[in-house]
């Protein structure tokens, strides 16, 4: 079964450093960590993407990722991550899946847009998790997703 969810958030400064920030390899470790989720990061390797503009970054990550609410039970989940960045067209696609356990995977579209002084971050997710899992999946994926999104700023400031 299939979930989606999708967020935007603005940062005050202009699209090439938010690119930068937010997109390339060297920065992912710093971008995944400002989830309360993450506990572990693995980056696998980075090429040449399909297109001169494009890179591709292999990594995996854990989370520790509440099933019922009020968090009385979290699983570790651990997820292996293909993310083609595309400079030229300001925008990060991100596949990833579970290692074992629950089989659920994730299509995350991320776009930069400059307005006026500040650049728009928009986000959109596709997911797909087994029958009853998925309930779980998006309600997770919709209130993780905004609160890390909402933290990107704190990559900007001095």
């Amino acid at each position: 079964m299939q979930f989606e969810t999708g967020h935007e958030v603005s940062i005050p400064r202009p699209i090439d450093e938010v690119f930068r920030v937010l997109a390339q390899p060297e920065n992912l470790e710093l971008l995944l960590r400002l989830s309360k989720l993450v506990t572990t990061f693995t980056l696998l390797g980075t090429e040449p993407g399909p297109t001169p503009s494009t890179r591709v970054t292999t990594f995996e990550f854990g989370e520790r990722v509440p099933m019922f609410p009020g968090g009385l039970y979290k699983a570790n989940v651990t997820m292996r991550v293909e993310q083609t960045v595309d400079s030229e067209a300001c925008r990060v696609d991100y596949w990833s899946h579970t290692k074992g356990g629950t089989a659920l995977s994730v299509h995350k579209v991320r776009t930069f847009a400059p307005t006026g002084d500040s650049t728009t971050v928009s986000e959109t997710i596709h997911g797909e998790a087994p029958y009853g899992i998925h309930l779980i999946a998006g309600r997770t994926a919709r209130k993780a997703h905004m609160a890390h999104m909402n933290s990107y700023i704190r990559l900007f400031e001095d």
